[in-house]
């Protein structure tokens, strides 16, 4: 069951990726530019280069200045992710889909790059990202929800073949 469990959430994580139309070297190439002015922070991936909060901050900081740069000075991977998140929610409105717990100690790159693609859209709109309103979200799960049921049918019918043949 585990192995058909990382199956379907690695399937699930590229539709999600797929529909919501994010590139990993284009996102990683506006993120570099972006914080290409700041010493302290070198953008090289989706993993270590946002595990300490510094990245994050800086980034959030670049669309407002309503953020706690001196969160910075603590040396607190956790209080630093969580200003960049809620300042992130609050002055930008982009979702809050992670907590500092997904990316510090241990970052999941297909989270943060899902969480990132809000900042360039933000920067490629020039407006605040707009919450699709629940009809809509509910709309898309159900297709992402038809989906995988057909493609959990393509599945049996191989294994019924498979089974038959051999």
């Amino acid at each position: 069951a585990s192995g058909n469990q990382k199956l379907v959430l690695g399937f699930v994580w590229s539709l999600i990726l797929h529909y919501q139309n994010i590139k990993k070297a284009p996102l990683l190439q506006f993120l570099q530019e972006t914080l290409a002015d700041v010493p302290d922070v070198k953008i090289r991936d989706f993993h270590q280069s946002w595990r300490d909060g510094k990245a994050l901050v800086h980034l959030v900081s670049k669309f407002t200045d309503k953020i706690n740069l001196d969160v910075l000075s603590k040396n607190d991977p956790l209080a630093a992710l969580d200003e960049g998140i809620t300042s992130a929610y609050n002055n930008l409105k982009i979702p809050q889909l992670l907590e500092s717990r997904d990316v510090y100690p241990r970052p999941d790159e297909r989270v943060l790059m899902i969480y990132l693609s809000y900042f360039l859209k933000f920067a490629t709109t020039g407006l605040e990202p707009v919450e699709e309103p629940i009809e809509i979200q509910v709309e898309k799960l159900r297709e992402t929800n038809l989906k995988l049921r057909e493609h959990n049918d393509n599945l049996r019918i191989t294994v019924k073949l498979g089974e038959e043949l051999g």
